[in-house]
């Protein structure tokens, strides 16, 4: 594979002149350290979250994400989660992680709830499905449901999105600390989709941004 921007092995950039950015030392750990592969700490299900795409689990989320011992995740077995109000990962040294990406689901019914990384370090989420309903907003809105499931604004570093499946989102992934600056996050292998309906002609604002 080549590109006119890149060339083959990186003999085309011209760091002086290029569109293409210098991203050497860009993601997690600069790209020095591989992103850690945590095992089970906390399972939500103990905190009493149900899978049942019926039961509010924000507060289970909330409370198992509290009492997650660092350098472990925050286990979420294959169903469908129900989530209602914004969820703070507000630890360093932890991750957020389902059983499989498309059976581990998190669910928001209504609009505005989001995931925030607020600050900190060594913090991921990985493995998972964050799906907004498929239909219409009551106030007509960006026409259909889809909020901002994923924000980190708050001067996270070296932390982690990986193997994430995001529907029917408004901003999929917003990334905009500034002050202090939000950088080395690595993204890696998210799918972005939305319902059939919600691309039609009627509906000229489908989203903002994927990223």
């Amino acid at each position: 594979m080549a590109s006119v921007l890149w060339g083959v092995d990186g003999e085309a950039w011209d760091p002086a002149n290029s569109l293409l950015r210098d991203f050497t030392d860009v993601g997690y750990m600069k790209g020095d350290v591989a992103i850690p592969d945590w095992t089970e700490g906390v399972n939500v299900t103990n905190y009493g979250a149900v899978g049942d795409g019926l039961t509010d689990c924000t507060q289970a989320f909330i409370d198992a994400i509290s009492n997650c011992p660092p350098y472990s995740a925050v286990f979420i077995p294959n169903g469908k989660y129900k989530i209602t109000g914004n969820i703070s990962v507000s630890k360093d040294n932890i991750v957020l992680q389902g059983e499989s990406r498309d059976e581990s689901i998190l669910y928001f019914p209504v609009y505005s709830p989001t995931i925030q990384f607020d600050g900190g370090t060594n913090r991921g989420i990985e493995n998972l499905s964050l799906v907004f309903r498929d239909s219409k907003k009551p106030d007509g809105h960006w026409n259909f449901y889809g909020g901002d499931p994923l924000v980190f604004q708050n001067g996270e570093k070296h932390s982690w999105v990986r193997n994430l499946y995001i529907r029917n989102a408004n901003h999929g992934i917003i990334m905009r600390g500034e002050s202090p600056a939000t950088s080395y996050i690595s993204v890696m292998d998210v799918v972005l989709d939305q319902c059939a309906e919600r691309a039609n002609y009627l509906d000229s604002t489908s989203g903002h941004m994927g990223i």
